[in-house]
């Protein structure tokens, strides 16, 4: 018995002794170290899930803002379309408003003064959107698209095309319908931001 006595003495001191003999712990006290080791590695995971999850909430609403279709857009647009052009058809007062000069452009008629209602409205557009969006190198605005076609839902006509800037990034756009029997036609506008 007194040699089992000593080999359990012998193992409890080796499991029980370190650096000393003033530092005397035992075995299970280490567990402390190992629970305190598995609670920083939960936390690091918690941290990095919570991280992922936000990192893909914002890539998410990035990449929806750059292409999306956009209600100010769309408001700006038709106030656009409700502007009165310089065009004149028939008598003084009756100023051509800019939808309705863009389906007499695709329709081939002139104004009273003589020239083409594509180049005018053209020129009106053009000058609208100058006005309205500041693009370039210090904006965050990049460039712009403006274009509108006929469609009959077989065939589309393009009827005017203009842009400024750059459009390699994601824009914010809206379309505008406007009847033109048999078919409608479309304005499309597209604002245009950096990469």
């Amino acid at each position: 018995m007194n040699k089992e006595f000593q080999s359990i003495k012998s193992f409890w001191n080796s499991l029980s002794l370190q650096m000393g003999k003033n530092n005397i712990r035992p075995i299970w006290s280490n567990r402390k170290g190992q629970e305190e080791a598995v609670g920083f590695v939960l936390i690091i995971i918690i941290v990095a899930i919570v991280f992922l999850v936000m990192l893909s909430l914002f890539l998410r609403q990035t990449n929806e803002s750059y292409e999306e279709e956009s209600r100010e857009v769309y408001y700006y647009l038709s106030s656009l379309m409700e502007t009165t052009t310089e065009c004149i058809l028939s008598y003084e007062p009756n100023f051509k408003k800019t939808g309705e000069s863009i389906e007499l452009c695709y329709r081939g008629f002139k104004c009273l003064s003589g020239e083409d209602v594509c180049e005018v409205v053209e020129k009106h557009v053009d000058k609208n959107l100058k006005f309205a969006f500041n693009t370039g190198e210090g904006s965050a605005l990049k460039g712009y698209e403006f274009y509108s076609y006929y469609d009959n839902n077989s065939t589309k006509e393009e009827i005017l095309n203009l842009s400024s800037g750059d459009c390699l990034g994601g824009f914010r756009g809206a379309e505008y319908v406007s009847p033109a029997f048999p078919g409608n036609i479309v304005s499309r506008l597209n604002l245009c931001y950096g990469d």
